[in-house]
């Protein structure tokens, strides 16, 4: 299989109100004369930054998933995949002075803050599961592995270090191990229980990273990195019961536990890291849901569903700081569907965060420490059509 992705932005950072044909503010934005560098193209006060950045990314696999009856009760699965994939990265970073010049960002003196750069991997990930038949279920034990690609960051380019391989961040690896029992104990209820561990090799993180400087200095920057391993353990529990025929719940309960083994001193805060938890990972989280279907007439069938979640606390970010933990909260989702069954039409009346949860999905180091937030109650129709 193949597949390719393109990814391009460019973002300006300003103060004040916005002069969109000169992309001037009406004050200096408080960062920007700093990436002028020890030459600065002007003489005139830096205003506005600007950066551009596109990320071309194209993947090659091949794979395998064969399952083996090693008795009538006992069946092994193995499976396999090897990728082939190229990442090519360039853009520019720019500061634009009062007088509408527009120079290169160097801070530092280490160049101009254009460039380009790519990786070319290739990798193998697979799993490996042994299945045993176990009264009104299975028994299993698997281990796998998998990675998440590497790439650039997309942050304030402020030299020609952006595009060196330093500048870049490397692909994360998990090996994770599980074992588990599921059960269909009668037509109406099944179950599933595991106990999972997770081995993390070079886990991606967005932290603050001092780069040193030519005269001795430093500039810190907020970045997409690698720490250097970690790890997750815990236990899994999802229910399914129809109740009736008409009406079905679900639930499921995880337990979770991590930790950041950070031993070299990357960006010279290692024990910033080291037996933290991992960022967006909470101790606890859960589910609960149920959909009734009905007949409303002998041409519309219908059905009503609601699902609930929650999740625990957790840290947005891997320095574990109570200032950058997000407290725990329940979102609740439901939807009205009615089908025509003479038309071919259906209707959907929809909600999102019923409970209009206000909670950060990510934070991010740039003057002080920001967060994005949750979408808020949101509602919808969806209109659909089957022929």
């Amino acid at each position: 299989s193949g597949s390719l992705e393109d990814f391009s932005q460019t973002y300006t950072i300003w103060c004040g109100d916005l002069d969109a044909d000169t992309l001037l503010g009406t004050c200096p934005y408080v960062g920007a004369a700093s990436r002028a560098g020890p030459t600065p193209t002007s003489d005139a006060r830096a205003m506005t930054l600007v950066t551009d950045i596109r990320q071309d990314r194209s993947a090659l696999a091949a794979f395998t998933y064969n399952e083996f009856d090693l008795s009538d009760r006992l069946t092994a699965t193995l499976g396999a995949r090897v990728t082939h994939e190229r990442i090519e990265g360039q853009g520019s970073g720019r500061h634009i002075f009062e007088d509408g010049t527009i120079g290169f960002n160097n801070v530092g003196g280490l160049g101009l803050a254009a460039g380009a750069n790519e990786i070319e991997e290739t990798r193998l990930s697979g799993n490996a599961a042994l299945s045993y038949e176990l009264g009104q279920g299975n028994a299993y034990v698997s281990v796998s592995n998998s990675y998440k690609s590497g790439g650039f960051n997309g942050e304030v380019q402020n030299n020609a270090t952006h595009f060196a391989d330093a500048g870049l961040f490397d692909a994360e690896t998990v090996t994770a191990y599980e074992v588990g029992y599921k059960s269909r104990p009668d037509d109406t209820f099944t179950y599933s229980i595991a106990a999972f561990l997770q081995d993390y090799q070079d886990p991606q993180a967005r932290i603050f990273v001092n780069f040193a400087l030519p005269d001795g200095s430093s500039i810190t920057s907020n970045s997409l990195s690698n720490l250097d391993e970690a790890t997750s353990y815990g236990v899994e529990v999802d229910l399914a019961w129809q109740a009736t025929e008409q009406l079905s719940l679900d639930g499921g309960l995880t337990l979770l536990e991590t930790e950041i083994d950070q031993s070299s001193d990357i960006g010279g805060n290692a024990d910033t890291f080291d037996g933290n938890p991992l960022p967006f990972a909470p101790d606890v989280s859960a589910t609960l849901g149920g959909r009734y279907e009905f007949a409303v007439t002998e041409t519309i069938e219908a059905s009503l569903a609601a699902h609930a979640k929650y999740r625990g606390d957790y840290y947005l970010d891997p320095e574990g700081l109570d200032s950058r933990m997000q407290d725990g909260f329940t979102t609740l989702q439901a939807e009205a569907n009615f089908v025509f069954t003479d038309t071919g039409l259906s209707l959907t009346v929809w909600g999102r965060n019923l409970t209009d949860e206000d909670y950060a999905v990510s934070g991010y180091g740039f003057i002080g420490y920001d967060t994005f937030r949750s979408d808020p109650r949101t509602y919808g129709v969806r209109i659909g059509y089957e022929f």
